[in-house]
């Protein structure tokens, strides 16, 4: 995963809220850029609380999500080749950036 797009995956993460698993989860389709407010929506099964959830984004990410995945297909997953453990990816990045 490039360094901008590990920024978008962590940027998401904290204006979000969403857990590991659940961005892991997210594909094109999970996002809806139309209307006033742009959404993404956590399904049932991949929600941590087991509940469909629909989160509204901010402008500014919102942005930044559709101009990534302007050529993704509905199924493609929003964050490719993400680790299935992040906080080792996480702790790889802190310690790339100087953060103890």
């Amino acid at each position: 995963m490039t360094g901008p797009v590990r920024a978008l995956l962590y940027r998401t993460a904290t204006e979000t809220g969403l857990c590991w698993s659940e961005l892991r989860s997210l594909t094109r389709a999970s996002f809806n850029f139309d209307g006033d407010t742009a959404t993404v929506t956590i399904k049932a099964e991949d929600a941590k609380n087991g509940l469909d959830d629909v989160l509204p984004l901010r402008p500014e990410l919102a942005g930044d999500l559709k101009t990534h995945m302007a050529l993704f297909l509905p199924a493609a997953k929003a964050f490719p080749r993400m680790r299935s453990k992040g906080a080792k990816m996480l702790r790889v990045d802190l310690e790339a950036a100087g953060v103890p």
